[in-house]
């Protein structure tokens, strides 16, 4: 019988098998890497589209957690503002786990899967109702920047300097600003 901690090993080991095998990753080498069964895979999920779901919860109860280092408290006592600077800051630390960009990937080209991320941006980076037209548009385009610059780090198909990512971030803190 598989540990049920093992699932983390589970999840970690997917993700590394998802950066370089991609969509083409199977259950059987996933349990490879993790070093356990194919049915000890299988003990915690029934198959790919389950370790999708559990892959993309721990990538984003990790950032969040990250997240809520970066804002010293409460992600919920945060405003919108402060949760986009701390993303944008977690992104730009490039604690990026390789296989994230994979999985993404593959969560957001599948409508039925894409939804547990929808709302978790909804939730923590949607302008409030309150907020006026230009205040949510400032909102909206420090979002944008922000995944944008985890976009380009994630995949490093153009390499961004210290200073330009410095700049983003400056740039993000200004949109914000008493958001």
């Amino acid at each position: 019988m598989v540990r049920p901690s093992s699932r983390e090993r589970v999840i970690d080991s997917a993700l590394r098998a998802f950066a370089t095998a991609g969509e083409d990753v199977t259950l059987d080498a996933v349990a490879r890497i993790a070093g356990i069964t194919k049915q000890g895979v299988l003990y915690h999920f029934a198959d790919k589209r389950e370790l999708r779901a559990g892959m993309l919860d721990a990538v984003l109860a990790r950032w969040e957690l990250h997240m809520g280092v970066a804002v010293a408290g409460p992600l919920d006592a945060a405003s919108v503002g402060e949760r986009i600077r701390a993303y944008a800051r977690v992104s730009a630390r490039g604690d990026v786990v390789p296989g994230e960009a994979a999985l993404f990937a593959q969560v957001l080209a599948r409508p039925d899967e894409s939804t547990p991320y929808a709302e978790w941006v909804r939730r923590l980076f949607a302008a409030p109702d309150a907020a006026s037209t230009r205040d949510a548009a400032r909102l909206n385009t420090a979002w944008l920047a922000a995944n944008s610059l985890w976009s380009v780090l994630v995949n490093g198909k153009r390499r961004l300097t210290d200073d330009e990512v410095s700049g983003v971030l400056g740039m993000i803190d200004e949109l914000t600003q008493g958001l």
